[in-house]
């Protein structure tokens, strides 16, 4: 019998096409696997007949066990239960992340993963986790785990990147996580959480906060981004002000390089790969699976990168001439950021 993985998403329409390309990109490379899909969609029932239609076809794939979408209501009801304010930007799908388990009704593992990334390699190694009181939940490094944004967070754990994240809804239930998460945002005003969010990275910054070192930590390979092999390892730890026990090692994320089992689009370096970018060498393969399904133009065009301006175009042109150069001044402009995100903390009365 196959083992079973839930694949949980989030989208509202207008990204339809790049979370089924994701879930796609899932079912081909894990025919092995009994896949589940929870699918957290923004105003669902507002969506047009074809986007809904797209999403649900994932059920026609042989590998697939189940579609299950969940609208954004749920989320409003949730965190109103608990005080929390679902309003501000980008708060819709954090909270469907950290409250993820208690939607799903399942006693196999599942994995949050964000609609700009590609599996690219087997995922059944994620099944093999076994959670615990100790051990709550699975995710990588992230690239900001410098010193001085752990001494903001006032942690000595890891900082945690959610954009895969591992978990398993019975044992999460059982050790009462949610009830950990709500505990500490009840330390905050509305207002308070409305400003910690963003300042926090959002959900990686809650889960740091509150789970400490109680986590797995992924291997590289399920967090590669594009823009790394362009900078390479040296330039990389120089920009995010990181030493070398605070990442993966240079061999860790070679490897990962050469064979990715997760390809995160996110804005570093180049762009996503809707928007051309000839440097993106991952590009390729996200367009191999846009081509491979006849709905996708019709419903997401893809497009030129609009002309760089400004502050922008003289950041490409630096990094044409010297990424070290470009990694250095970076290093200042996320510096300038954390301070700016300090001065938050500072008029957060329980931070």
């Amino acid at each position: 019998m196959a083992e079973k993985l839930g694949i949980v998403l989030y989208t509202d329409e207008r990204y339809a096409v790049p979370t089924f390309i994701t879930a796609l990109s899932a079912v081909k490379n894990n025919a092995a696997l009994e896949l589940h899909f929870y699918v957290f969609c923004v105003d669902s029932r507002n969506w047009k007949s074809q986007s809904s239609a797209l999403l649900e076809s994932l059920g026609s794939y042989g590998n697939v066990g189940g579609v299950h979408i969940i609208d954004s209501a749920q989320i409003d009801q949730r965190c109103a239960g608990v005080g929390l304010d679902s309003g501000y930007k980008g708060s819709y799908g954090a909270f469907a992340k950290l409250f993820m388990c208690d939607f799903i009704q399942a006693d196999y593992n599942i994995v949050w993963l964000d609609s700009d990334v590609l599996v690219a390699g087997g995922l059944e190694e994620l099944c093999g986790y076994r959670f615990t009181e100790e051990k709550c939940f699975a995710a990588c490094i992230d690239m900001n785990n410098s010193r001085g944004w752990r001494q903001k967070l006032k942690t000595d754990a890891p900082i945690v990147v959610a954009s895969i994240f591992v978990a398993n809804p019975v044992a999460w239930q059982a050790g009462r996580n949610s009830a950990r998460i709500e505990q500490w945002f009840a330390r905050f005003t509305r207002e308070e959480i409305s400003m910690l969010m963003p300042s926090i990275v959002v959900d990686q910054g809650v889960l740091t906060c509150v789970f400490g070192s109680q986590w797995y930590i992924l291997p590289a390979k399920y967090q590669v981004l594009p823009g790394y092999p362009l900078v390479g390892y040296n330039n990389f730890r120089l920009l995010f002000s990181l030493r070398k026990d605070d990442f993966y090692t240079k061999k860790d994320m070679e490897d990962a390089v050469r064979q990715p089992v997760i390809i995160h689009f996110m804005h570093f370096i180049v762009t996503k790969p809707w928007l051309h970018d000839a440097r993106n060498s991952f590009e390729p393969l996200w367009l191999s699976y846009y081509h491979s399904v006849p709905e996708a133009a019709e419903l997401f065009a893809l497009r030129e990168h609009p002309p760089l301006e400004g502050f922008e175009k003289l950041k490409r042109l630096l990094f044409a001439f010297s990424p070290f150069l470009f990694c250095l001044l970076g290093r200042f402009d996320i510096s300038h950021n954390v301070k700016c995100c300090i001065k938050n903390f500072k008029t957060i009365k329980n931070w």
